[in-house]
């Protein structure tokens, strides 16, 4: 099982999650949330993480120059799409990281079946995009993912025969 732990925002927290031996470090680059960190303060937590563990950037709606430049630059070894990116937008973004670099790919969800889904990564492998995983997050109106909600249970309506 491959376990990431996700929203670290210091090196105390990071250096104590590495005790935990995960396979991944999460930090979040979508500055509006409160679980955002900067570009100086990932390069601090970066150095204190050992090399074993993997260091994925959550990124929603950024720029490729944005991304790339931070795998360049080694802050972070795996990049996790978590925003509206089009297939297209994807596909520019492979093509700026480096061979070997993982991408992953978040989607929001409320309920709805998986066919919008299934879609889009039609349309990605269509342009070249494999995925190295995928995750599923609840969709909560006005946030990218990690707030924590569950969309309320659909409910069946029963005529009352039996």
């Amino acid at each position: 099982m491959w376990i990431k732990i996700c929203g670290i925002r210091d090196v105390q927290t990071a250096t104590a999650v590495c005790e935990l031996c995960p396979d991944a470090i999460g930090l979040n680059f979508y500055a509006p949330s409160v679980r955002s960190v900067s570009r100086d303060d990932a390069t601090r937590i970066a150095k204190a993480i050992p090399e074993t563990i993997e260091r994925v950037g959550v990124f929603v709606n950024h720029p490729a120059d944005e991304i790339e430049r931070l795998v360049v630059d080694g802050i972070i070894h795996t990049v996790q799409l978590h925003g509206d990116e089009t297939p297209d937008q994807i596909a520019t973004i492979r093509q700026r990281l480096a061979n070997g670099t993982r991408l992953l790919r978040a989607w929001r969800m409320d309920g709805e079946s998986l066919d919008d889904f299934s879609k889009h990564l039609a349309d990605c492998r269509s342009l070249g995009v494999e995925f190295s995983g995928c995750l599923i997050d609840s969709r909560v109106r006005g946030s990218y993912g990690g707030a924590g909600d569950t969309p309320a249970p659909q409910r069946s309506v029963s005529s009352g025969r039996g």
